[in-house]
């Protein structure tokens, strides 16, 4: 806003040249006033439109996240399930997925051909839900802005070029890292962080739909079922921190 400010000013300025009777010389200063008074005022208008973008992507994504999460937190919570999230690449069902036991600890993964929902009943071997993982559609933005499936990247790779998209290309958070070898996502003042002060099951479960993203692609990526092993959050750091694991058995 200061430059847009300041080029406006010059440009009155050589508007009103005239009237001010200032005289020339070798460099006519009214065009140095209409080179440096446009120049300025297109950078000034650029950065403002630049930080609105950001700032509409952020607020118009994440505003999009609350109603899923809170109508999937109202599931969990009836079904009792206690399970954590176990993040399945295309392999299992054909397409990326999230399984939530409905018990914790160790499980193996029940017969999940057909791509049920909900596998209750004496039959299930393990009962609990199958269901796209939150972050699914904003995994799906990424791969479209990075022209490559996210199964051609190796884990590397892919920690080096989404977390830079994520967060300053689509302003989803002040920083994300991944680091491939230990399984640890982190995510520093997240857009989406008011829904871990809300104490959401379904984000205990799964993580919000930002972290949801990366513990997707990772799984794509490692073509591995991983599991949330634990995820919490640091209000005065505003830091979120997912630990996550391979799927034995």
């Amino acid at each position: 806003m200061i430059l847009l400010g300041l080029g406006l000013a010059m440009l009155a300025l050589y508007l009103s040249w005239d009237y001010l009777g200032i005289g020339g010389g070798e460099t006519d200063p009214r065009n140095v006033a209409l080179v440096l008074g446009a120049g300025t005022t297109f950078l000034g208008v650029y950065t403002s439109v630049m930080a609105t973008e950001t700032y509409v992507k952020s607020e118009v994504i994440s505003s999009g996240f609350t109603a899923g999460m809170e109508n999937l937190d109202r599931i969990i919570r009836e079904l009792s399930v206690e399970g954590q999230g176990i993040y399945l690449p295309a392999d299992y069902v054909g397409e990326p997925r999230a399984f939530l036991p409905v018990k914790r600890g160790d499980i193996s993964l029940p017969d999940l051909r057909g791509d049920p929902t909900f596998l209750t009943g004496a039959d299930a071997s393990e009962p609990g839900i199958l269901l796209f993982p939150p972050g699914h559609r904003l995994c799906d933005i990424a791969q479209r802005e990075m022209e490559v499936d996210i199964e051609a990247l190796d884990p590397e790779a892919l920690a080096t070029i989404l977390p830079p998209l994520l967060s300053v290309g689509l302003g989803l958070a002040g920083s994300i890292e991944i680091d491939e070898s230990d399984l640890v996502v982190t995510l520093t003042e997240p857009a989406s962080r008011y829904l871990y002060e809300s104490g959401l099951e379904a984000v205990r479960r799964l993580g919000c739909p930002i972290c949801s993203c990366v513990c997707e692609a990772l799984c794509r990526s490692m073509d591995t079922a991983l599991r949330i092993e634990s995820l919490e959050y640091d209000p005065g750091r505003r830091k979120v921190e997912a630990s996550l694991a391979r799927l034995e058995g």
